[in-house]
Parts: C-alpha cells; sequence; structure tokens
C-alpha cells in the first residue's frame, strides 16, 4: 500500500467519522421531523446520541492509524473499528448515513493492509478478534434496543472493543472494560439471551486473552 493511498484513506475516514457525528445530531434533535431521512425511528434521541458516541470512536480509531499504529495487530484492530461503526450506524440513521457510512467503509479499506497480513494478525490474535467480534455483535443490538439498554449496550461494546486493543499494553484497564462491557447490558437486558451469552463468552475468553498478554514480551 503506497504512503498516497493511505493518507487518502486517513482523510476519507475522518471526514466520514466527522459527518458521522452531524449525521447523529440531526437524528437527535430532528429524527422526529425527517422519518423518511432518518429510518422512522420510534427513539431518534438516544440513537443519535449512540450515533455521535459510535462516529467519535471511529475518529479515535482513524487518528491512531493515522499517527501509525506501533503494530500491525494495533493498526487492524482500529481500522475493524471504523468498520463496524460503519455497518452499525446504517441501522440507526437510516439514509442519512448514506454518505458517512461509505466514506468510513472506503477510508478503512484504503488503508488496510494485504490479505495476507490481515490474516496473520487474525490468526495470531484470534483470541482479541474474538472479543472484538462480540463487542461488535453488542453494538448491533444495543442499535435496535430500547433507550437504556442502547446506551447501556453502546458503551458496552465500545468498552469490548476497546478492551482488546489493550490487552497487551494495559491488562488491568483490558479486564475493567471487559467487566464494563457485559455485566451492565446483561442486567439491563435480562430477560434475552444473547447478552447472557455474551457475558459468558467473554469470561471465557478473559482468561486467556490477560494470561497471554502477561506473557507476551512488550
Amino acid at each position: 500500500m503506497s504512503t498516497h493511498t493511505s493518507r487518502v484513506g486517513s482523510v476519507l475516514t475522518i471526514t466520514g467519522a466527522a459527518l458521522g457525528v452531524s449525521t447523529g445530531i440531526v437524528q437527535a434533535v430532528f429524527g422526529s421531523q425527517i422519518p423518511e431521512w432518518s429510518g422512522a425511528k420510534a427513539e431518534p434521541l438516544p440513537l443519535g446520541i449512540l450515533t455521535i458516541a459510535l462516529s467519535c470512536m471511529a475518529a479515535t480509531a482513524a487518528l491512531v492509524v493515522r499517527r501509525g499504529a506501533n503494530r500491525p495487530t494495533k493498526q487492524v484492530a482500529m481500522l475493524a473499528t471504523v468498520v463496524v461503526v460503519a455497518l452499525v450506524c446504517f441501522t440507526t440513521v437510516g439514509r442519512l448515513w448514506l454518505v458517512p457510512g461509505p466514506l468510513l467503509l472506503l477510508g478503512a479499506g484504503l488503508q488496510t493492509p494485504t490479505v495476507t497480513e490481515v490474516w496473520t494478525v487474525v490468526r495470531s490474535e484470534a483470541i482479541p478478534a474474538l472479543v472484538v467480534a462480540l463487542g461488535a455483535c453488542e453494538l448491533l443490538m444495543a442499535a435496535g434496543a430500547t433507550p437504556l439498554p442502547m446506551i447501556v449496550g453502546g458503551l458496552g461494546g465500545a468498552a469490548l472493543v476497546t478492551g482488546a486493543t489493550l490487552a497487551r499494553t494495559h491488562p488491568r484497564i483490558c479486564a475493567a472494560l471487559l467487566l464494563a462491557g457485559t455485566v451492565p447490558f446483561a442486567v439491563v437486558a435480562w430477560t434475552a439471551l444473547v447478552p447472557l451469552l455474551v457475558l459468558v463468552l467473554v469470561a471465557a475468553l478473559a482468561a486467556p486473552l490477560l494470561h497471554r498478554s502477561a506473557t507476551m514480551p512488550g
């Protein structure tokens, strides 16, 4: 991948994230007045807030990549975060996401390493990748939930993704984020099976994730 292509991808990603914040504001303030554009959502305010938070998360990930992620693992994790946000927010703001979403996806695609490099990272970092996938699952569930589970699930999904990326360098923070990313959502959505399943799976992955991180050289 050329430096020029990577820079173009970075600009597109950050632009998409900035537009995503604006889109979230529009959903929160005017969503009920433009249902044909905002997805005709029953709860535009919390969905708008969730969209803003996720767009900020994508912007942070994009900035980490732009400043030069010091490991391929971190770079792939940050770009995966951008892709997850791009896909999830299609369900939160409807047609309003037709510009920010493709910009995020295109920008991430232009910065993604080769398929071989991505596969090497996924194969060597299977446990963190699974935790990121569970965080993405929680974000998807949050996007279709009622306000309280939506907010808790959105924050929880972000916590799982962040925790997986910090496992190697900050294991204690990672452990706290894994706990915060699962227990509150399982409590507020106690009538559903999937949040409990996410909690059980993350609990099963936490020990090998943290043990592996503790035994890896810095």
